[in-house]
């Protein structure tokens, strides 16, 4: 029941970071990356506070797995700085297969230090689920002259990214496990909010609220970005992290997908065949 569980959890998540990613773009042009981040897990700890509180176990909790949360989710503002600074830096057909390849990175770790054991046919899915995701990413024309090694074509960021991102998601099965999904997700983005908060402070960045209409939007983007960490955990709670990671991170079709039918993108049709490819991944991933 416990694997069961974590693929629905794990393709709730998908849906939500999809979702709030495909939103994201017009924000981020908009506002700027640290007023985007900080607006937006204002919003998604007003959110999750609710839900906290419910949950809130009456015993109590262990301030050192508390402190290890909190310290994820401060070290988790890195990665989405480097991912903007990559994009800023070099082309997004590039820069986005790169960085999320990053669960790659989460099963190897949980493989290792986790003793997760991935069968052969949940490792033919992932497998399935990368050649989407690059597929669905990348224009191979963007390789061309791209400078590989030179820290202005931003791939060298996106590499960093990768593995950054790899970690922090790896880590989160640690608190989890103890004080509880949902406190762990609450304490992610509370340090994510505290860090880019700071960053706003001292930077010198403007902190007047966005406009009615693109506050609505971006809180859109924090609730299904809240749907996306909290199912994460909720999958990682009751399933193997390798699992659950690949659903998750599977989340760029869902984007594709969304700019599609939001901003009219028209889709290549290698495109259309890496949603297939994903979907195929999924379905396998969760049935077999």
């Amino acid at each position: 029941m416990g694997m069961e569980l974590g693929i629905i959890f794990g393709l709730i998540a998908m849906l939500g970071y999809g979702l709030s990613n495909g939103m994201s773009q017009k924000i981020v042009k908009k506002e700027g990356i640290v007023r985007t981040a900080v607006f937006r897990n204002v919003f998604i700890v007003l959110l999750l506070l609710p839900v906290l509180l419910y949950f809130l176990p009456a015993s109590g909790v262990s301030l050192t797995f508390v402190m290890i949360a909190l310290m994820i989710g401060i070290v988790g503002y890195v990665p989405l700085v480097t991912f903007y600074k990559a994009i800023e830096k070099g082309k997004v057909g590039v820069i986005t297969p790169i960085s999320n390849s990053s669960f790659l990175v989460t099963i190897l770790l949980s493989v290792v230090f986790f003793g997760e054991i991935l069968s052969p046919s949940n490792a033919f899915s992932v497998l399935l689920i990368v050649a989407g995701i690059i597929l669905i990413s990348v224009d191979f024309r963007d390789f061309s002259g791209s400078g590989i090694f030179r820290i202005s074509s931003g791939i060298p960021i996106a590499v960093l990214t990768c593995f950054l991102w790899g970690m922090v998601f790896f880590l989160l099965k640690i608190p989890v496990s103890v004080v509880g999904p949902v406190i762990s997700s609450f304490l992610l983005e509370l340090g994510v909010l505290l860090v880019s908060g700071i960053n706003m402070k001292f930077s010198g960045i403007s902190h007047h609220l966005p406009g009615r209409w693109m506050l609505s939007e971006i809180f859109l983007v924090a609730l299904f970005g809240t749907a996306g960490s909290l199912f994460y955990n909720l999958g990682i709670s009751v399933s193997d992290v390798s699992v659950v990671v690949a659903l998750s991170f599977s989340s760029p079709f869902i984007a594709a997908v969304y700019g599609r039918i939001a901003y009219k993108e028209r889709l290549r049709l290698i495109q259309y065949v890496a949603i297939i490819v994903i979907l195929s991944g999924i379905f396998l991933l969760s049935f077999f």
